[in-house]
Parts: C-alpha cells; sequence; structure tokens
C-alpha cells in the first residue's frame, strides 16, 4: 500500500470525494461570501484584518480578498494545514522544504512566493512532504 501525505491510496480516494466538493467562505462581516472548490485552494495568506485567497481556476493562480482572520478560514478549510502564524497552504501543492526548524521555507507548484515556516509548524509540514 503506498503512503501519499500519510494516507493510503483507498483512504485518499475515500476522501476526494469531500476534497473536490464546493465550500462557502464567508466574511467576518457575514455579508460576503466566496464558492470555491478545496482541492483548488493553493493557499492562504493573512496581513491585518483580511486575506488574500490563492486558487486555481483552469490554468491560472487567482487571488480573492476577504475581511476575515485567517483562523477563521482554517476552520471553514478542513485539508489545509498551517505553517506560519500568517499562512496555511494545501498540502497537495508542495514541490520541496528548504532550511531547518529555525528556517524553513516551503515551495509550492507554480507559485513564486517562497512561504516560511514557523518552527512550531516545521515537523508537520515535513511529515507532509515524505
Amino acid at each position: 500500500m503506498r503512503n501519499y501525505y500519510g494516507k493510503t491510496i483507498e483512504s485518499i480516494e475515500k476522501t476526494d470525494l469531500s476534497y473536490n466538493r464546493k465550500v462557502l467562505l464567508k466574511s467576518s462581516l457575514k455579508k460576503e461570501s466566496f464558492l470555491v472548490i478545496l482541492a483548488k485552494v493553493i493557499y492562504v495568506k493573512s496581513e491585518d484584518n483580511y486575506v488574500n485567497i490563492y486558487y486555481e481556476e483552469g490554468q491560472e493562480i487567482k487571488k480573492k480578498v476577504m475581511r476575515n482572520t485567517l483562523s477563521s478560514v482554517f476552520d471553514q478549510l478542513e485539508s489545509m494545514i498551517r505553517v506560519h502564524r500568517s499562512y496555511i497552504i494545501n498540502p497537495r501543492y508542495i514541490s520541496s522544504l528548504e532550511g531547518n526548524a529555525q528556517n524553513g521555507k516551503v515551495r509550492l507548484d507554480n507559485i513564486e512566493e517562497v512561504i516560511p515556516v514557523s518552527k512550531t509548524y516545521f515537523d508537520e509540514v515535513k511529515s507532509h512532504t515524505n
């Protein structure tokens, strides 16, 4: 049985149905919402009172800005992992992990930005790269 990000192939096939489902992300003001396919969300970056959600649409990488906290978005996107106080990422897009716990960085497929990894989350991110 082959492992994929810590799960067996059988468990991934069972969870793929939920992974490909659409998720309605709600802003903190409850006036704004954003419908996105869970599997297409690449990463989320927090900036002050807003979050930037980077996702795939066709062959393009798009960005959606919402007034929300990273914690709230993290709770709504169950397949994401926390890598830094300002970032959550989709582990399926990890291409490499560089450095060590003191100075970790993660690279994602088709993304130029290098994302910092806090020492608190380094071991969890490392477990998803094996």
